[in-house]
């Protein structure tokens, strides 16, 4: 219920704002994608728009690694060792900072690492 506060005006607070809110019921579906279901996106995402590539990885480093989005856009370059295969992950939500393997689809082929490595986080 709204409040209507000293000045008239209606406040969307509840009036019983000490209690936590209510816990929904499990409705039986599914939150989370199945690995077709990544794949199938994988490939829309390859189809559409200039930067297919870049968003397939994106999908797929998230699906792989559980990134959440503030995750994704801390990504650096100075995260990701391709040399030995590994990506330094910083955990927000008071979650712990790790190290994750990259699986053979993340990792780029030899003469595209020189490629990754020397261009310029400057440019668009």
């Amino acid at each position: 219920m709204l409040q209507t506060t000293a000045e008239g005006s209606f406040s969307a607070k509840l009036s019983s704002s000490n209690h936590p809110p209510v816990k929904q019921a499990y409705s039986g579906e599914r939150e989370y994608l199945l690995t077709h279901e990544v794949e199938e996106l994988m490939t829309a995402a390859r189809h559409v728009g200039r930067h297919g590539l870049r968003d397939a990885t994106i999908i797929l480093l998230m699906f792989r690694h559980g990134l959440r989005s503030a995750e994704l856009v801390a990504l650096k370059w100075s995260s990701v060792d391709f040399k030995n295969g590994y990506l330094a992950i910083h955990r927000v939500k008071h979650g712990h900072d790790s190290i994750h393997p990259l699986r053979s689809p993340e990792l780029p082929e030899p003469k595209m690492t020189w490629q990754i490595s020397s261009m310029s986080l400057l440019k668009s």
